[in-house]
């Protein structure tokens, strides 16, 4: 006989207390995000975090001929602020393309200074009119962050528990 699994929204669920659906969407925008966004399917990468420098912050540019974006992934349970270097000018206007949220860089160096959530993840690019309608598509809520991916094994519990 065969044996049919339960959805693997459910089973996500079920382990890890998540809402199986938001994870759905929310890698559906990260992929519509890669698609859309050749910096980041290029091999070029560079390490963009400035500090501080602790275990679970990472934050890297990517670039090609059309542009950069860079990418800033905090997985610790605390917020944090991130000082990270950009490819971008001084003074341009960034939009993290997971919230909509925007940014101004500094320097004229590009360094940027963001606060970033617990357990959360920031795509940024520099802000042009056609972002404006991709935000508007599916905008992934504050909070929504908070995924399998992002967590350690030792949070899983200590959330299952609670």
């Amino acid at each position: 006989g065969s044996f049919l699994l339960p959805p693997w929204s459910e089973v996500v669920e079920r382990l890890f207390g998540y809402d199986g659906e938001l994870l759905k969407e929310l890698f559906s925008k990260i992929v519509s995000i890669k698609e859309q966004y050749g910096a980041l399917r290029s091999g070029n990468i560079e390490n963009a975090l400035i500090g501080p420098g602790v275990k679970g912050l990472i934050a890297y540019n990517r670039w090609d001929e059309q542009g950069s974006a860079t990418v800033i992934v905090n997985t610790m349970p605390e917020p944090l602020t991130a000082r990270v270097k950009t490819r971008f000018g001084e003074h341009a206007t960034l939009v993290d393309l997971l919230s909509g949220e925007q940014f101004r860089t500094e320097h004229s160096s590009g360094e940027l200074v963001v606060h970033m959530p617990a357990r959360s993840a920031r795509i940024l690019v520099e802000k042009q009119c056609d972002h404006e309608s991709f935000l508007n598509v599916s905008p992934i809520p504050v909070g929504a962050m908070a995924s399998p991916l992002f967590a350690t094994p030792s949070t899983r519990m200590d959330e299952q528990e609670g």
